[in-house]
């Protein structure tokens, strides 16, 4: 495509985001000023037309965008936003803070910032255990913690009324050697033939503890799955059929469904699907620009913003590549707070 052809099809696009109404020849020419006449701008106009780019609702209407036009404005933007080089960055960052306290954070802004609907999921690693213990802290009461490699620290408090023959202290010994570098999967699948070597009391907490670490391990197990804003749809003229915006907020409270759509791989850590690009029929008409941030031992998070296929790309985009921003203005407020008291 020529530069002249692309510099139309960019203020149709642009017009549409802003207005929802179709744009025509007379509205570019009198408001832009491209250094061509209106009979230039109207074959050029039908040029992207044939070519799939804009459409017309009615003949004698002005023409709005496809999502192949939408795709070429992607991918315009694309070419000026650079990517920095911000994993690190953002992983040392998390660190500072609680992830899930910044997570919420974030996503305020995302929320306060932008008309649309702000998605996300973190996606932990698969979590290994470091270091196990069992505590006896009152009488009848244990306190089970474990330290995963990524140095979360999680612990449970377990109310047991146990025989003198049960050696708490030697059973903590034993599995923090047994249970040290497994994960979830690990100890699913390990026979543990070893206890049958201990009397029935010791067995019955052995298997009340091992219950324990694979409830907490599934807790770091599953993807946790972030949603605001999705009313906001019902704001926009392009979601005028009840039945579909209600198979698109069905979607949203599926968590499976959300996180494999975030999830789902690309080449790029920043991507934008636009309509049928989308692999999912329940979200077909809409565009969802995503990026995702490799969190170090911690995993990933793909943060996402989904809207109308004529949604402000540039917006939306700045915003997703603005995160790190954030992050720091997070730990700043933090900081600041800290020296006040």
């Amino acid at each position: 495509m020529d530069k002249r052809a692309a510099d139309i099809l960019l203020v149709i696009i642009e017009e549409y985001v802003n207005s929802a109404e179709p744009v025509g020849s007379k509205n570019i020419t009198d408001k832009y000023s491209l250094g061509v006449s209106s009979a230039t701008v109207r074959n050029e106009m039908h040029q992207l037309e044939e070519e799939g780019y804009i459409t017309s609702i009615h003949t004698s209407s002005g023409r709005i965008p496809t999502d192949k036009g939408y795709r070429f404005y992607v991918d315009y933007l694309t070419e000026y936003i650079k990517q920095k080089e911000i994993e690190e960055k953002i992983y040392r960052l998390l660190k500072r803070v609680e992830i899930e306290d910044a997570l919420d954070n974030i996503f305020k802004k995302l929320f306060s910032d932008n008309p649309y609907t702000s998605l996300g999921v973190l996606k932990r690693n698969e979590s290994r255990i470091d270091t196990f213990h069992i505590l006896s802290v009152a009488k009848d009461t244990y306190l089970l913690v474990l330290i995963l490699k990524n140095r979360i620290a999680a612990h449970r408090l377990i109310k047991e009324q146990l025989s003198e023959n049960v050696k708490v202290n030697i059973l903590s010994e034993y599995l923090n050697e047994k249970l040290y570098g497994m994960t979830l999967r690990d100890i699913q699948n390990a026979s543990f033939s070893f206890i049958d070597k201990f009397d029935r009391d010791n067995k019955t907490f052995f298997i009340r503890i091992v219950s324990e670490v694979i409830d907490i391990l599934n807790q770091y197990e599953d993807n946790e799955v972030f949603l605001k804003g999705k009313e906001n749809l019902l704001s926009f003229p392009d979601f005028k059929e009840i039945s579909e915006v209600k198979s698109i907020f069905d979607a949203f409270n599926r968590e499976y469904e959300l996180s494999e759509l975030l999830l789902c791989s690309t080449n790029d850590a920043f991507s934008v699907s636009i309509g049928n690009e989308i692999k999912n029929e329940n979200f077909n008409k809409l565009a969802i620009a995503k990026h995702t941030y490799d969190l170090g031992s911690e995993g990933k998070i793909t943060f996402g913003i989904a809207g109308p296929t004529r949604m402000d790309y540039k917006k939306v985009m700045n915003s997703l590549n603005n995160i790190e921003n954030i992050l720091g203005n997070i730990i700043d407020d933090k900081t600041e707070k800290k020296e006040v008291r």
